[in-house]
């Protein structure tokens, strides 16, 4: 009987070793990490390591994160007018998918647009396409800061269709104090973006 009981407990031992052992060894192997990317938040303020890819231009700087879905942009000039990229265009303007912003009285104004000549935009749903951007967000502190959320294809024809991963010819401009989106830019700047 006692010979039972001794044969049990070692049993018993047996297994609560075994299970020791195994967590003390999970310990050593490195464990999976999560690592959960954050959108940026569109809320007129670009905070740092809020976007992954920053070019800072003289006075204008491009901020981008892209998902599988949406692109989100920041700009921020040191002006107090209206700030804008354009992807894509072909001659000056033209072609160019456009997305501008300004800051009125605290109140927020963006307007999807299309290069439709090489000195002209107006707006998609004038030409009869449609506005896509999907959130926004500014203000106007030193500077103007304008954020963004469209989409990777809008399914737009005035719109330029993106991809995560290439790069694009893209138009920055500002305007150091004037609103109005139909007034020449204080600043044009075009560079190379990839999305990332």
């Amino acid at each position: 009987m006692s010979s039972m009981r001794l044969d049990d407990y070692l049993k018993t031992l047996f297994i609560i070793l075994l299970f020791v052992g195994a967590a003390w060894s999970a310990t050593l192997w490195p464990s999976k990490i999560i690592v959960e990317v954050t959108k940026p938040l569109v809320d007129g303020v670009i905070v740092d390591g809020e976007y992954v890819d920053t070019i800072v231009l003289d006075d204008v700087e491009v901020h981008t994160f892209t998902d599988n879905e949406f692109v989100y942009i920041g700009l921020k000039s040191a002006g107090s007018g209206w700030v804008a990229i354009g992807f894509s265009p072909i001659e000056v303007h033209s072609g160019a998918n456009f997305l501008l912003g300004a800051v009125v009285d605290g109140a927020v104004w963006v307007s999807d647009e299309y290069g439709s000549g090489p000195y002209e935009h107006a707006s998609d749903t004038s030409l009869g396409g449609t506005s896509d951007i999907i959130e926004y967000a500014g203000k106007e502190m030193s500077g103007t800061v304008i954020e963004l959320k469209i989409p990777l294809d809008s399914g737009d024809v005035y719109d330029t269709v993106l991809e995560k991963g290439n790069v694009y010819s893209v138009i920055v401009a500002y305007h150091e104090s004037i609103d109005d989106f139909m007034v020449t830019h204080t600043e044009r700047f075009r560079i190379s973006l990839l999305l990332n």
